[in-house]
């Protein structure tokens, strides 16, 4: 009992001081399973990574979003003193610069998902060194051949569940404030498939508030949304066929 008890309280602090950003968040909500909460199939979980990676630069003003004449979204980087402070936002922001004009939100999702970027692995790698994941290399075999994968796993599972928790809670007490992140993390469960996980045992009011605070994030936040559920349909229609 005494050890059990000066266990938890640590666990607890480890949740709460473990580094948090948006797109850490949408890797332990896409990928990471539990018994009340499933994995994001592929496509879905990709695309849900690439749409907070662009989120975090709409967020910091690296880029925002603007409307052509044929009415399509194109993300478009903004001159500012200072880039991004970390590798994944730094190399996304060069990639929108290369670019000759403002490219389609839809295109740059879809590249980022792509297989040859493997955006789950590029934070993956990123989560490694901020200590939140573990990087498990084994060797498979099949039939004559032999290739390496790997596999990331959280350091503390507490860690890796603590954002649908959080999300779930404030559906609970509607009275507590909400970040503009965790809206926006509403609106991604809500595209890439994880609705009924979010909304399970939880009112009509809760969802109808949850609306309300979504309707209220910043336009490009909410086109970003629109696209990314447009995307992961056209994607899941096209697995079917």
């Amino acid at each position: 009992m005494s050890s059990s008890n000066s266990i938890i309280p640590s666990r607890i602090a480890l949740v709460s001081d473990a580094p948090t950003r948006l797109v850490y968040d949408t890797v332990w909500l896409t990928t990471v399973g539990n018994p009340w909460k499933p994995v994001v199939a592929p496509p879905a979980d990709s695309l849900g990574i690439a749409a907070a990676l662009i989120a975090e630069l709409l967020q910091s003003a690296h880029a925002t979003i603007v409307t052509d004449r044929t009415g399509d979204h194109l993300l478009m980087p903004l001159q500012v003193p200072t880039p991004p402070t970390d590798s994944l936002g730094l190399a996304l922001i060069d990639q929108v610069w290369a670019e000759p004009g403002p490219q389609p939100i839809r295109q740059w999702l879809q590249y980022l998902a792509s297989d040859d970027i493997d955006i789950y692995s590029r934070v993956a790698e990123h989560m490694v060194i901020a200590g939140l994941m573990r990087r498990h290399e084994h060797t498979v075999r099949k039939r004559l051949r032999q290739r390496n994968e790997v596999i990331y796993r959280p350091v503390e599972s507490l860690v890796a569940d603590a954002p649908m928790h959080r999300l779930r809670r404030w559906l609970e007490q509607l009275e507590e404030p909400i970040a503009a992140s965790d809206t926006f993390l509403m609106g991604l469960c809500e595209a890439v498939g994880l609705e009924t996980a979010l909304y399970r045992h939880r009112s009509d009011a809760a969802r109808e508030r949850a609306e309300q605070h979504q309707r209220a994030l910043p336009e490009a936040q909410r086109v970003l949304l629109g696209r990314l559920a447009e995307t992961v349909s056209t994607a899941a229609t096209s697995t079917i066929i």
